[in-house]
């Protein structure tokens, strides 16, 4: 959606639509759309009070003359340094370096890679990882209403407030130093592309200028040495971008006029908004009026590789997640992803199998069948010496979505999904759940070892170090919060350390996941997430009363509420990695969040105060947007093994008959849901069987849980 609801807002400057006013003036006004890097999917949605605010307009007002000028190609050539300079001559043997990498890994071609400024250089490497991060330029807001303005019946004047000629003349004056500083500044801002986009979208949607401005400036803040260059660049153009509106304002005549500005040129304490302020003009946000209005034809906009003909689907598994939980965490406004999937689709309860292993259970949603027809009966078998094997992929005796969607010849990653090693060939990529190399690292660190032996864990093999690199550092994600650190009142037998390692889990998944997600924009996205089941299988004795138990839980009411609080938070944090994996999945796509069981008070193994073992812990969760699905719709008694026949007949491909699932009652498919047989006619093609070096870590994960023995 383009258009956030300012009622909704959490911070003092709702966003985007803002009319500007001179509250002694004559009467004119200016409205301000404040755009955001958008994905491409959402790019041509609009509320109707954002069209009703330009037809009201009689001028277009652009920030600068770029997008109209016929002197592009001859303005860039500015761009170019004299004749014998070149690229590595102004920046750092380091920073060049980085220069390099970028331009290759955005696949920018090389030529004359050297010979241009930083300034344009740095502008060049960001336009194209927006792109190839699967998020639209800035400028592609002012092509569409540039177009607008041309074709409507009586076309607006276009008004740029300042020729592009000008300002890359300016450009061109910098010190070498601040060239660096800017080529510095948009290598840091790319690198955190994958991470910082959907958080900004996040923000511009709900309408929280605070949160916005943070991400924003987040390069500013982790990097205070490179302030010089934005006092020299962005500052500079909030003032004469601020000029340009107050003389607008000020022109004879009453006259409408709307804007388009950069949301990072409009918040802040420099900010053109606050600069309007000092200035004593009124700025009021516009409340939206809900629902989209596109009364023109698209305008002819350059296709890119992201570009799509159909819509896509995201499917996001939560190990555990119960409505019991949700349920009023929804009502205090806590979840507000989850919150939005159920305004626009349906939401409800997910009917599992007993007994309630989760391998059997992921299976099943993977496959449309039940434990007994995929192959896959719980966590470990024994294996004819006795020892206990683990379940893994070849196990496994059903075609999964990821092989059905695959040969329909769509791309699909799977990231993290239940008995994925080894991983399977499919059109697209597979991190398995053995790419967490917790205790390789660990054994690397003690041998000094460069390689170890081992499994390849992901398909295809480029992405195998990216993968188990990522799980290895274990970093958060910028803004997400460990709830865990800063809680002082655990119980020691609640393990504060190790739930702080599911927290860094689920954050390498969706860290990883976001990567796949920006370089290959999957037709369909499987990730699974069991932070929420490990951790509640710790704390859900804080929301239990203590009479549940046979035997007194030691836990002081202090306790009892430090438990509760950091399972809440834990939910609010994987509320907030779905708006992360979903914030590049439009209005035409699918969104589809899971889980395979709830709990319910038990005790085992001393310290684990939360099972799933008998019906009252059998439900798990569904949540589901997308065409298809009506706004508030009844989710009817869907099971398990509904959900893969259901995101099949939505992608328009055929069903098993062989599946024990049905198309769930709450989806319209686009068209009649056809049959096959089986899929399960071609063998299943996976990489070679060898320990993957995860399999002891695995099994230790598993006693602890009490899964096995």
């Amino acid at each position: 959606m383009l258009f956030a609801t300012a009622t909704a807002c959490s911070a003092s400057d709702p966003l985007p639509l803002w009319k500007l006013t001179d509250p002694g003036g004559n009467g004119s006004a200016v409205h301000v759309l404040a755009t955001v890097a958008l994905s491409q999917t959402e790019r041509l949605r609009f509320d109707p009070a954002v069209m009703a605010a330009f037809e009201a307009s009689g001028r277009l007002v652009l920030p600068n003359s770029a997008v109209l000028s016929k002197q592009n190609a001859l303005i860039g050539w500015k761009a170019h340094l004299a004749e014998g300079d070149n690229l590595a001559n102004w920046l750092t043997p380091e920073l060049f370096s980085a220069y390099v990498e970028a331009v290759g890994r955005a696949g920018l071609p090389s030529t004359h890679a050297d010979v241009t400024a930083p300034w344009f250089a740095a502008t060049r490497v960001r336009v194209a990882d927006l792109k190839r991060t699967g998020f639209a330029p800035e400028r592609e807001f002012e092509v569409y209403f540039a177009h607008l303005a041309r074709e409507r019946g009586e076309p607006k004047q276009i008004l740029p407030l300042e020729e592009s000629a000008t300002s890359y003349d300016r450009s061109v004056a910098l010190s070498r130093e601040i060239q660096s500083q800017v080529m510095q500044r948009a290598l840091i801002d790319s690198e955190r592309a994958r991470i910082d986009l959907p958080r900004a979208m996040q923000a511009w949607r709900r309408g929280d200028a605070v949160a916005l401005d943070d991400v924003l400036r987040a390069t500013d803040h982790a990097h205070p040495e490179l302030l010089a260059s934005r006092r020299l660049t962005i500052e500079r153009e909030n003032a004469r971008l601020a000029d340009g509106l107050e003389k607008l304002l000020a022109e004879p005549g009453v006259h409408q006029d709307f804007l388009l500005a950069d949301a990072r040129n409009l918040l802040g304490e420099a900010g053109v908004f606050a600069l309007l302020r000092e200035r004593g003009l009124q700025l009021t946000p516009v409340e939206r009026r809900g629902g989209y209005a596109t009364p023109y034809p698209a305008p002819p906009l350059p296709e890119t590789e992201t570009s799509r003909q159909h819509g896509r689907v995201l499917l996001v598994g939560i190990d555990g997640a119960t409505l019991r939980i949700i349920r009023p965490l929804l009502e205090t406004g806590r979840l507000p992803w989850l919150a939005a999937i159920a305004r626009a689709g349906t939401s409800g309860n997910l009917r599992s199998h007993q007994p309630i292993y989760s391998p059997r259970i992921w299976n099943s949603i993977a496959t449309g069948k039940a434990p007994e027809n995929h192959g896959v009966e719980g966590f470990t078998f024994e294996d004819e010496a006795g020892k206990q094997r683990l379940y893994l992929s070849v196990h496994r005796k059903a075609h999964a979505l990821w092989n059905i969607v695959s040969a329909a010849g769509k791309k699909v990653a799977v990231v993290n999904w239940w008995n994925t090693y080894p991983p399977e060939v499919v059109n697209g990529v597979m991190i398995s759940d053995h790419a967490k190399p917790t205790r390789l690292a660990e054994l690397r660190n003690l041998t000094g070892a460069e390689t170890l032996d081992e499994g390849t864990r992901v398909f295809p093999a480029h992405w195998h170090p990216r993968a188990v690199g990522v799980f290895a550092n274990r970093l958060g994600i910028p803004g997400l919060d460990d709830p865990f650190l800063g809680n002082l009142g655990f119980a020691e037998w609640m393990k504060k350390e190790e739930l702080s390692k599911r927290f860094r889990d689920d954050a390498a998944t969706a860290r990883i996941a976001l990567e796949v997600e920006a370089e290959l924009r999957p037709d369909l996205m499987m990730v699974f997430l069991p932070g929420i089941d490990r951790v509640s299988h710790r704390l859900w004795g804080s929301v239990e009363t203590p009479e549940r138990y046979a035997k007194p839980l030691d836990m002081s009411p202090l306790q009892r509420e430090a438990g509760r609080d950091a399972l809440h938070a834990y939910y609010a944090y994987s509320d907030a990695l779905i708006g992360l994996l979903s914030a590049s999945y439009g209005e035409d796509d699918l969104v589809v969040v899971v889980s395979d069981h709830g709990f319910e008070a038990g005790s085992h193994l001393g310290d684990l105060t939360g099972v799933h073992a008998s019906e009252a812990a059998l439900d798990g969760i569904l949540f589901a947007r997308g065409p298809g699905i009506g706004p508030g719709s009844d989710t009817g008694t869907p099971s398990v093994n509904d959900v893969a026949p259901t995101i099949l007949a939505w992608l328009g491909l055929p069903l098993g008959k062989d599946m024990d699932g049905r198309v769930a009652s709450f989806l319209e498919p686009p068209q009649s849901v056809t049959t096959i047989a089986t899929y399960d006619t071609v063998e299943i093609e996976r990489l070679e069987v060898a320990p993957s070096g995860s399999e002891e870590e695995i099994l230790d994960q598993l006693r602890a849980l009490g899964y096995i023995d």
